[in-house]
């Protein structure tokens, strides 16, 4: 039932086209938003990954998809775990959230592993994913990549 739930506000936002921020229905308080005209939405996913490590150091594979002027993005962050309550605490290996930058700028913090970036300008962007620590020390993974708004 939470994946109609997200569906329903999710479309509910596209309808409206809010300035805001949401997290599958949950909005993101004033004061926790960014002065710009980015929307962000984390999404959840509709199904389970496994994924079995052994030893290796920790890698990073993000998934991106432009859709009219909106970018659909997931990461997948072996052996690691989104932690929004414990931002800023000590550092738990394993643990943290993403930092968005869109052309070099700083956007948001994210909590979960797929989001959309509502709203893009047409032209090309330059977007930057980079994995921190609860402490927001970076891990050392970041991914850069460019896309092209056409509409």
């Amino acid at each position: 039932m939470k994946n109609v739930f997200c569906i329903v506000t999710l479309g509910v936002i596209f309808l409206f086209s809010s300035p805001l921020i949401f997290a599958c229905g949950e909005e993101v308080p004033k004061n926790e938003q960014t002065a710009h005209h980015y929307r962000v939405i984390p999404f959840q996913s509709n199904g389970v990954v496994t994924v079995t490590t052994s030893n290796e150091s920790r890698k990073m594979e993000i998934g991106h998809e432009v859709k009219e002027n909106d970018l659909y993005i997931e990461c997948f962050i072996h052996d690691f775990h989104f932690s929004k309550e414990n931002t800023g605490a000590a550092h738990v290996d394993g643990e943290g959230h993403i930092k968005l930058y869109i052309n070099g700028a700083f956007v948001d913090s994210i909590y979960k592993a797929g989001f959309i970036i509502k709203d893009l300008p047409k032209g090309e962007h330059t977007i930057k994913i980079e994995v921190v620590q609860n402490d927001g020390r970076p891990y050392e993974l970041e991914e850069e990549f460019t896309v092209e708004i056409t509409e």
